[in-house]
């Protein structure tokens, strides 16, 4: 069973106090959200707006590694509940990770002072604080506000199941793993955890991105995972039960992504181990909107690339893209005729075993030879890696860390230990991608009605959003257009104004009629003779390349002539 207790020294009255064995509601900084702050606030005997006022202050007391923390103003009384719960909200703070120990003092039966000790003086702690902020930088960065929550959920667990391990370093001798396996820094730093150590990272996660959680403790299980909400509803998540034991690189589940109570309690499962069939944990969570989403026939990760989710179905052994704008899910490749080799005289292992992974650029998956490499937007495939392994393995997992591939390869899927694996890594080439050359805007332009947008390469974003190449912009207001090739990146801002009208042009002396007199007016600002208004801009600028010509001119005497009926 996956161990919860984690015995952080508490020194209360001068007596040691262990740690809490469950998490209780989750820690809150303003946008980490904690369930029934109107219950915890009523257990502390404060307001609501005090509750938070105190929130603040025990979390940046901890950010800046303050011993003593004066709590008098807020009349809490001293008892086991009020106790319990101070603690639990500076210990299960996902940047309390340095926190060794509390005491406290009381006067008058409520609390004066709480008195912690760091386990690191405050320059190493914003050293750890800048490691942990990278790592969630990486997992977080192409995650743009126009994402669905479910699907910013559902990156989210599987990044972080694929990026951390479950902890082996158990120690018999003190019944404790190690102790960063407990915290948000281990699992997403260290890369290796056990439940709280998830469940906090996978909180920490969620706020980098906007999305509110709270703990889910379960004495019976031994056990913590998180309720998230999405779009004012609540789910469970557990990351740490969808990340299997012995780690496979890439492999994971989705049983106990975006599900109802109902679901993560059924013992009808894949597997027993996936039934949280306990009564001691919050329930709340009854929609089963996500029950039967398309991820939970995957066995892998899902990819975020190019305004799609492309994911592999195991069951039907195919990789789909899912476009989240559109709702629509696109057949990519069918893996039907791919087969894991058991032993020998042509036997198969069943299922599908392709693990994925992306750079933002392209898409990796694994085959039993290596891994292969596919660009969605040239629909082109290509060999990477087809490592040398010993007759009778293939390749089960694999991932993607920088330019590094790593894979595994085995003689069956069925691995318990690290002596059944062979490790291979490959460095990908580096790929030179050359800035993209947008076209039909320009930076700091000024446009009239409807403007056409292209560029050569990458993938474009319009004020956040997925655009395509070629599309067009009509919307009143400036926009800031962001196409994006590789580690190359350009960028123009651009105003569209309500598109003016063309019946009057080449009118230059607005008497209603085009004559020989606006031509020679026109020919005169071309000749510099005179200084343009804005309005003879408008006017006389016929060929639209922003100034008054002599061709401008001409072609309005064509017009005056008669030569030609209309500009």
């Amino acid at each position: 069973m996956k161990k919860l207790k984690a015995f952080i020294a508490v020194l209360i009255c001068a007596a040691l106090l262990p740690a809490l064995p469950v998490l209780r509601p989750a820690a809150y900084d303003g946008s980490i959200f904690m369930d029934d702050q109107a219950s915890c606030a009523a257990t502390l005997g404060v307001t609501e707006e005090q509750f938070d006022s105190l929130i603040g202050y025990l979390y940046e007391s901890i950010s800046v590694c303050r011993k003593t923390l004066v709590l008098s103003s807020y009349n809490i009384p001293v008892n086991s509940d009020t106790l319990s719960l101070l603690r639990d909200i500076i210990t299960n703070y996902p940047k309390a990770f340095h926190v060794k120990g509390i005491s406290y003092s009381h006067a008058g039966g409520v609390f004066y002072n709480f008195v912690l000790t760091y386990k690191s003086d405050l320059n190493a702690y914003r050293a750890q604080i800048a490691e942990l902020e990278e790592a969630a930088a990486e997992l977080t960065s192409d995650i743009t506000p126009d994402v669905p929550e479910a699907i910013k959920v559902a990156l989210l667990h599987d990044r972080l199941a694929a990026h951390c391990r479950y902890s082996d370093d158990y120690h018999p001798e003190t019944g404790r793993y190690d102790d960063d396996d407990y915290t948000a820094y281990g699992a997403l730093v260290g890369r290796k955890a056990i439940c709280q150590g998830y469940s906090r990272a996978f909180a920490y996660l969620l706020d980098c991105v906007g999305i509110n959680s709270y703990y889910c403790p379960s004495d019976a299980l031994n056990h913590v995972w998180n309720i998230v909400l999405i779009d004012g509803v609540k789910y469970h998540v557990d990351v740490t039960w969808d990340d299997p034991v012995y780690d496979i690189p890439g492999r994971l589940k989705h049983w106990s992504l975006v599900a109802s109570s109902g679901k993560i309690w059924s013992p009808s499962s894949p597997s027993s181990q996936d039934a949280h069939n306990a009564s001691d944990y919050d329930n709340s969570p009854d929609s089963t909107l996500y029950d039967d989403a398309f991820w939970n026939s995957s066995q892998t990760q899902l990819c975020l690339l190019n305004g799609s989710v492309y994911y592999v179905d195991n069951d039907e052994k195919c990789i789909y893209a899912y476009n989240y704008t559109t709702g629509v899910t696109q057949f990519v490749s069918d893996l039907s005729d791919v087969y894991w080799p058991a032993g020998t005289g042509g036997s198969f292992w069943m299922g599908c075993y392709t693990r994925l992974d992306s750079d933002g650029q392209f898409l990796y998956l694994s085959l039993p030879d290596g891994i292969h490499r596919f660009d969605p937007v040239a629909n082109v495939a290509e060999d990477v890696f087809l490592p040398d392994m010993p007759a009778g393995y293939y390749v089960y997992g694999f991932e993607l860390t920088g330019r590094t591939v790593t894979c595994l390869a085995a003689g069956s899927p069925n691995i318990y230990d690290s002596s059944q694996v062979i490790y291979y890594t490959y460095e990908l080439d580096h790929v030179e991608f050359t800035e993209p050359a947008i076209s039909g805007v320009e930076d700091g332009g000024v446009y009239e009605g409807e403007v056409t947008v292209s560029w050569d390469v990458g993938e474009g974003m319009l004020d956040g959003s997925p655009f395509d190449n070629g599309g067009t912009v009509s919307a009143v207001g400036t926009h800031t257009l962001t196409v994006v090739n590789g580690d190359k990146t350009a960028t123009v801002s651009f105003t569209v104004n309500e598109a003016q009208s063309q019946t009057n042009k080449g009118d230059m002396d607005g008497d209603g009629a085009i004559t020989v007199a606006d031509s020679l007016k026109a020919l005169r600002i071309a000749a510099k003779l005179v200084q343009p208004t804005a309005e003879d801009l408008r006017l006389g600028d016929i060929d639209g390349d922003g100034v008054i010509t002599v061709a401008d001119a001409l072609k309005i005497l064509r017009v005056a002539a008669k030569l030609v009926s209309s500009l």
